[in-house]
């Protein structure tokens, strides 16, 4: 897109918000100031606390934020949180990373729903195609950006993404959705919540999967449409105060085809996706303070017919402590426990493989942190540390330290240091990929150095920030300079016979921790109510990163050209309004810049409409790349390196009946 296309939706967004010629209807927001100071979240300190009063950078997407998005999923509504990198890279399949980094396995955030850990062990990341909850039941998502694995623990790194879903007695009833593209792929969701008994509720839920392709740089289909299911339950039980317990499970099955880059150049690849969990959470009073015990168990399988299939199975428990306060200090604690195991069935030579075939890692933590209050309704001082044992990397321990300062009720400033640790996953350390050829027609293979096993990344990371909540919105403003040491990075081997492949000789190229680097960057954030039925919210992300690299690293290879894959800059700005009374609209525009890897900088502009004339029935049109017929956002070049696509202009249709 070009210039006057960005000063095109530009002057679409300003005669929007000064127009008159609406009636006035209900307010588009029904928060006050203090409800707003008042707004809790989990993910920063492991229990509920005021936003005001967390030392962090931290954006809450409401439930009414996320309709007004009108995503389909949960990256898209991330598109509009300061430092969060969103970039598709085709049908389902996305990149998403916070403060750089990113990749379609980025692995240096930690992504969890309802306090489940969705990071994948096998290649580190978040199968983005696997996490398809109905939107309407999501209740808000948290995200903290910066390193949370002080008490989270490693891969926590850049970030936390927290996604809350609805307690079960708020969904009580029947709710319906079905949604068309302008190709005529349907998805359909249903909804049922019920009650059991006095306190005790439940839900299920079913949900199809039905995404259009991508297109080429021709404008062909991209052959990666994707379809599938998902199924589930939650069953909730509320008790005295905090106690009570909750029981949730989901099973899915997708087909996710692609084009890859393997051993003859583009090939078919049939991916398919199945699992499910089955998750416990109890909490209860222990003394004047709280426990909770949370404990799932979790399959996951990635099939390819044509090769083979991985399965990992993961077992987890996670228990905390929250004391009662004991004079000026407020005590949180608590163990965990995590169990993964792999096998990997190969029915034919695979461009990725893993050796050993099968194998069990297990993660062993302790964390603690302890909250100060130096001065009442002033100055609060947290330090935490998580002591981490794992068996892929040794023991790690994340210190943290949070100092925060409220020198009214609705301004907060912050300042942290905090050290953070991302240990290599099952692929990183196990896997051979094959990566083209090199010098004379020798094909490459990485493979981890046998001499020198994968260690864990390491971040040292300072911030400072400012919040100000306003009537109607807030402002927030947050610079931050992260440290990294021993980032995985790959160097030339030797020429050595090739065991079992299609050619007689290959160059090694090693695995190992030889790069480090610094990342730089600053956010900031508005939202404010214009009238009672406008909103208008803006935010502004600038960052740079630089790398060293010692002699002899490859430094034509895409996973390890850091700052690369890093937009200089990125800015999107949202205007909503109520027209009356059963009429709104919203319209979105995006500013991300080029990046080095060859995706130029793009400007897209979403506009939606909606209809609901009863509280039952609500029906939304949307276009969305309104000035731009198509544009790549993203190359996807690691574990799985696939055909670039290009993300077109596309019309949704979607109708939401609830009783």
């Amino acid at each position: 897109m070009n210039l006057s296309n960005t000063a095109r939706a530009a002057m679409v967004c300003w005669l929007l918000a000064s127009s008159n010629v609406f009636a006035e209807s209900t307010p588009l927001t029904d928060l006050s100031l203090e409800e707003l100071v008042k707004m809790e979240v989990t993910s920063v300190s492991r229990k509920a606390q005021r936003l005001s009063d967390t030392a962090a950078a931290v954006t809450v997407l409401s439930r009414e934020d996320i309709r007004r998005s009108g995503a389909r999923s949960i990256p898209e509504a991330l598109r509009s949180v300061p430092g969060v990198e969103v970039a598709q890279i085709g049908a389902g399949r996305w990149a998403v990373s916070i403060r750089g980094f990113n990749s379609r396995f980025a692995n240096k955030l930690l992504v969890q729903v309802d306090g489940r850990s969705v990071y994948t062990p096998a290649f580190s990341g978040v199968l983005w195609e696997t996490i398809a909850p109905i939107m309407e039941d999501i209740e808000r998502i948290e995200v903290v950006r910066g390193p949370g694995a002080a008490l989270w623990g490693a891969n926590a790194v850049n970030g936390v993404i927290n996604i809350v879903t609805r307690k079960t007695s708020a969904t009580r009833g029947a709710l319906m959705s079905m949604s068309v593209d302008d190709r005529g792929r349907p998805e359909v969701a249903a909804r049922y919540g019920f009650s059991l008994a006095d306190n005790v509720d439940a839900r299920v839920y079913a949900r199809s999967v039905n995404r259009s392709p991508a297109e080429t740089v021709a404008g062909n289909a991209l052959g990666d449409a994707q379809s599938g299911w998902h199924a589930g339950f939650r069953v909730d039980r509320s008790g005295a105060g905090s106690s009570g317990w909750s029981v949730q499970g989901d099973v899915y099955d997708q087909e996710s085809p692609e084009r890859q880059y393997g051993a003859t150049g583009l090939e078919k690849a049939e991916f398919g996706y199945s699992g499910g969990y089955l998750m416990g959470v109890r909490s209860w009073a222990i003394g004047s303070g709280e426990g909770r015990l949370q404990a799932f168990v979790e399959q996951q399988k990635l099939q390819l017919p044509q090769y083979g299939q991985m399965t990992v199975d993961t077992a987890d428990m996670d228990f905390q402590n929250q004391l009662a306060p004991i004079g000026s200090h407020e005590f949180i604690w608590g163990l965990g426990w995590r169990s993964i195991s792999y096998n990997i069935e190969l029915s034919a030579p695979f461009f990725v493989s893993l050796d050993p075939r099968s194998s069990n890692e297990r993660i062993i933590s302790a964390f603690m942190q302890d909250e100060i209050t130096l001065q009442p309704r002033r100055w609060k001082l947290l330090l935490g540390a998580r002591l981490e044992d794992n068996s892929l990397s040794g023991f790690e321990p994340q210190p943290n330290v949070r100092l925060l300062w409220t020198p009214s009720e609705v301004d907060s400033m912050w300042a942290q240091w905090s050290r953070a640790s991302r240990t290599p996953s099952v692929g990183e350390a196990y896997s051979s990929a094959f990566y083209g050829f090199g010098a004379g027609g020798v094909p490459l293979r990485t493979v981890v150095n046998p001499d020198d096993p994968l260690d864990a990344e390491r971040l040292s990371a300072f911030e400072l920030g400012f919040r100000r909540q306003l009537s109607g919105g807030s402002f927030e403003l947050v610079a931050y300079h992260h440290r990294y040491q021993g980032l995985v990075s790959e160097s030339y081997g030797p020429v050595v016979p090739s065991p079992g492949a299609p050619w007689p000789m290959e160059q090694l190229v090693y695995r190992g921790n030889r790069i480090d680097a610094d990342s730089v960057g600053l956010e900031m954030s508005a939202e404010t109510q214009l009238s009672a039925d406008s909103r208008v919210a803006a935010a502004f992300t600038v960052k740079n990163v630089s790398a060293t690299k010692p002699a002899g690293l490859l430094d034509d290879r895409l996973p390890f050209r850091i700052k690369d894959v890093v937009p200089h800059y990125s800015f999107v700005t949202h205007y909503d309004r109520n027209i009356d009374d059963t009429h709104s609209f919203g319209i979105a525009v995006r500013r991300v810049s080029a990046l080095r890897i060859g995706i130029d900088a793009y400007t897209a502009t979403d506009l939606r409409f909606s209809w609901h004339p009863s509280r039952s029935f609500r029906l939304t049109a949307e276009v969305r790349n309104l000035f731009d017929p198509s544009h790549p956002e993203f190359i996807a070049y690691d574990f799985f390196p696939s055909e670039n696509g290009e993300i077109p202009r596309q019309f949704l249709l979607k109708a939401v009946w609830m009783h």
